[in-house]
This record gives structure tokens, sequence and C-alpha cells, in this order.
């Protein structure tokens, strides 16, 4: 599981999220400085990603992608003012050496991605992404 700690305000078309607090990394497939899990072998996965998000007004729609371009999962953000909480989970085939990421596909006006966040008792976590084998 991976956390993004900084928020992101008014992201670009393209952006790739960078999940920069690794909390569990066993198979080390995941890579904090490019955003990416990389397969480290062939089989079926599972992954997660939610995001907390607040559009004030405007829409943002973020991808899970992978190496081939496809788009294998998306969260949809449209028009709200206050904070809103999506998940998306997918299960896909990898061979090794294919990445999964998450990145910006779509954006228009004033939008904040919440990253995480010091509370009186604990660190709130919003924006997350994980994935794991779950078979051959």
């Amino acid at each position: 599981m991976a956390i993004l700690t900084n928020s992101i305000n008014n992201p670009v078309v393209g952006l790739q999220l960078k999940y920069d607090d690794v909390k569990v990394n066993s198979g080390a497939g995941y890579n904090k400085n490019h955003g990416n899990f990389v397969a480290p072998v062939n089989g079926s996965y599972f992954f997660s990603f939610t995001a907390s998000v607040k559009p004030d007004g405007g829409s943002l729609r973020i991808y899970m992608k992978k190496s081939d371009g496809s788009i294998v999962g998306h969260l949809l953000f449209l028009g709200n003012t206050f904070y809103v909480k999506e998940s998306e989970n997918i299960v896909i085939h990898l061979n090794k050496g294919e990445e999964v990421w998450t990145e910006i596909g779509m954006t228009s006006g004033t939008i904040h991605i919440h990253g995480t966040e010091e509370g009186p008792v604990s660190t709130y976590i919003h924006t997350h992404f994980s994935g794991f084998r779950i078979g051959d």
C-alpha cells in the first residue's frame, strides 16, 4: 500500500500520481519514484485506488492505465463543491514487466486532490494505491 502524502491542486491531464509514502511493498513491485507497479512475475493481480477530491464545481477523471496504454479502471468526480472519496477495484492479468499506474485523464475547473492530513489522534489517509498478485 502506498499513500499520496502531499495534496495536488489543479492537476494537469497526463500527470501520473506518485504515492510516495510506501507502507507495504512485499514483492518490491511498486516504484514510488515513478508511481507505477511493475509485475515481478506473470499472474492475476488485484489493484485498488482511492482518491479524496474536492472538484469545487469542476470535474476530474483519474485513470488506472496499463503499459499497453489501455485504461483498466477510472474514478470520476463531477461538479461537487465538497470532498468526495471514491475507490476503484480491478482484477487484471499482467505479464512479468508490465506496468500499472494512475494518472489524470480529464480535468476542468478548480480541483484539489487531498493528500494525508495529521489529525488529533492519527494521520488521516485520503488518497492511496495498492496491488498484489492473487494467482497465476
